[in-house]
């Protein structure tokens, strides 16, 4: 059975050596690490924050005292359980106690302290982690009304306002893990993903309000720190908000919250993209990046992003309005294929391979994705029609629509080619030549009415 660790605070070593033996002594499968400080101590939570299942301190201590230490846990949202032992009754600070009792299994020994209840209240402290095999009775009857959820979900948050439970591998039966505002620690939810844990479940009526705390943590956490983020947290950034909003777009459909996310996210990103521009990194710049990323969806959004951004930039329809629009349209274009993982990496400008029913689902994407960005109308007019053009074609025989070159909206146009050139690059080591071959193969075929002013400004762009 794999021992929990105990980190214990004590700057008397011969005091911490008797805990010590009488801890290990009384649990068989609990491992106490000393430290004789605060300082040591908060250095290695910092360096390993799920290490210890829980911490027992000494109030006075040299430098950093047990209380610092654990101001420093709560700040941190590690939610390890804390038992402090001091000569005095904390409760008689008002305000310290309100803290150590924000989490349940936070406890106080007044010194001298009983061996045997030090014992009880670590056993009271340790009921609270058993992790993975504590059982509820509560759990719901019918597994039909839960619905699946990635456990990196519950990392965004500390505090749900609902249950979240475990499937059994054996029985299937659904298990209590985290109780309805429960202050849970990342350290947890980590441990749960280390297990092996691929979901966890919620209600189904309780999706809505994960999908906006996550989504207003998130936004929260990025306006403070974005001034601090490098080139390459930034587009981490990008690709997580990304990820989230298509997520929460699928499961509940559009929101304030989910809009909020959505204008920093593509704020993110065309600051991002407005700098390879502006800083003549050009296309050739960007597709190093390109080609070292395993090119998922999100690596194919982050391209038809820069191309359309880069466009319009040549053209001289820069304005802030239109880069935004094009950003959200490069955003949601194939959002309704989350559903259909295997369509969503359908990076060829055909269909071969497909079953009918695939097929036909593909070729309806264009619609139902419209029809998600419609949400957003209120915000960001036109971009309904923007993404429902993104599979037309010059020869007015694509869908959904079958418009011609010359009935195509002027950004439409821009997302088709953006679209149809980046398909191009799929798979393909990024030279000169193999990107020049690309675009006089788009611009043999799609060389018409408004399609034209935007493969001019691509060509100039990738012979800049």
């Amino acid at each position: 059975m794999e021992k929990l660790e105990v980190l214990y605070i004590e700057d008397d070593s011969d005091v911490a050596y008797v805990y010590k033996e009488v801890i290990e002594g009384s649990f068989h499968n609990i491992k106490v690490d000393h430290f004789q400080n605060g300082e040591k101590a908060i250095e290695k939570l910092q360096n390993d924050p799920t290490k210890y299942s829980l911490i027992i301190s000494d109030y006075d201590l040299p430098g950093l005292d047990g209380g610092e230490v654990f101001k420093f846990v709560h700040r941190q949202m590690l939610g390890i359980p804390f038992i402090v032992l001091s000569g005095f009754d904390i409760s008689l600070d008002e305000n310290f106690d309100k803290l150590l009792h924000a989490h349940v299994r936070n406890a106080q020994l007044v010194k001298p302290v009983v061996y045997s209840e030090l014992i009880e209240k670590i056993k009271w402290c340790l009921e609270e982690i058993k992790e993975i095999e504590r059982i509820y009775m509560d759990s719901p009857s019918d597994n039909d009304s839960v619905t699946p959820i990635q456990p990196s979900l519950l990392m965004r948050v500390n505090e749900v306002p609902f249950n979240v439970y475990l499937k059994m591998s054996k029985n299937k039966k659904l298990i209590k893990v985290i109780s309805e505002n429960e202050i849970y620690s990342k350290n947890l939810i980590n441990k749960f993903i280390l297990k092996g844990v691929k979901v966890l479940y919620i209600k189904k009526s309780n999706i809505p309000y994960l999908i906006s705390m996550v989504s207003d943590q998130f936004v929260f956490n990025l306006r403070i720190k974005k001034k601090k983020l490098t080139d390459i947290d930034k587009q981490q950034k990008v690709n997580q908000g990304t990820a989230l909003i298509i997520d929460g777009l699928i499961k509940c459909g559009f929101s304030k919250s989910i809009y909020n996310l959505s204008k920093e996210v593509i704020e993110l990103n065309c600051e991002v993209i407005k700098d390879l521009v502006e800083t003549n990194k050009g296309l050739q710049g960007f597709l190093e990046k390109y080609q070292i990323s395993n090119r998922s969806y999100l690596d194919h959004v982050h391209l038809i992003s820069f191309l359309t951004t880069s466009i319009l930039h040549e053209i001289g329809w820069d304005s802030e309005s239109s880069i935004n629009k094009m950003s959200f349209a490069c955003l949601l274009h194939d959002s309704s294929l989350t559903a259909h993982p295997k369509l969503l990496k359908k990076f060829e400008n055909n269909l071969e391979g497909l079953t009918g029913e695939e097929k036909e689902i593909y070729k309806n994407h264009p619609l139902e994705s419209s029809e998600i960005a419609a949400k957003f109308e209120k915000y960001i007019p036109n971009i309904k029609n923007i993404i429902l053009e993104h599979h037309e074609n010059a020869e007015g025989t694509g869908y959904p629509n079958k418009k011609s070159a010359l009935k195509i909206h002027p950004l439409g146009a821009i997302l088709v080619v953006a679209n149809i050139f980046a398909k191009e690059l799929h798979n393909k080591d990024m030279d000169d030549q193999i990107l020049f071959e690309a675009f006089l193969k788009v611009k043999s075929e799609y060389y018409k009415g408004h399609y034209k002013k935007a493969l001019d400004a691509l060509e100039n762009i990738i012979r800049k």
